[in-house]
């Protein structure tokens, strides 16, 4: 940003300088310029770190979704599933009755109460304090629920 308010205000003119000065300042912001133009990676530099993409890896990904949209594309019929025996049909379709009933679940998780809840969790913390079998080390990390 520097360089360019620099060149800016060689271009535009400072009123007291005099074209000898302002040649000056242009040559130092060139050779600024070509300095920092210098310190930029090379292309083969950003290809080697996968900034810049490869040429050919666009075709080769091309070349990839190609083969992928025909073997896709082609998709083999029922008779030959059926001769590969990979796809069977039973000649005979049963079909019955039934009476239809309440497909929805019962959730008695949402009727229990502050207590029971509670008192599920004490069981449950006396169960880990007690019978089950952990080992001395890891015993720090069994978890313990809030009364």
């Amino acid at each position: 940003k520097q360089w360019y308010q620099r060149r800016v205000a060689i271009t535009a003119g400072i009123p007291n300088q005099s074209e000898e000065e302002r040649q000056n300042c242009l040559r130092k912001v060139e050779v600024d310029l070509q300095r920092r133009l210098s310190m930029r990676p090379s292309v083969e530099e950003l290809r080697q770190k996968n900034i810049l993409p490869d040429a050919d890896r666009d075709t080769k990904r091309e070349s990839i979704i190609d083969n992928l949209t025909v073997k896709l594309s082609r998709r083999p019929t029922v008779r030959e599933l059926r001769g590969r025996n990979i796809l069977q049909f039973q000649d005979l379709v049963e079909v019955l009755d039934v009476d239809s009933w309440d497909r929805q679940t019962d959730k008695p998780w949402t009727r229990l109460t502050a207590e029971d809840k509670a008192r599920i969790r004490q069981e449950l913390n006396e169960y880990k304090s007690t019978e089950m079998e952990v080992h001395e080390e890891s015993r720090h990390r069994t978890r313990f629920h809030r009364p």
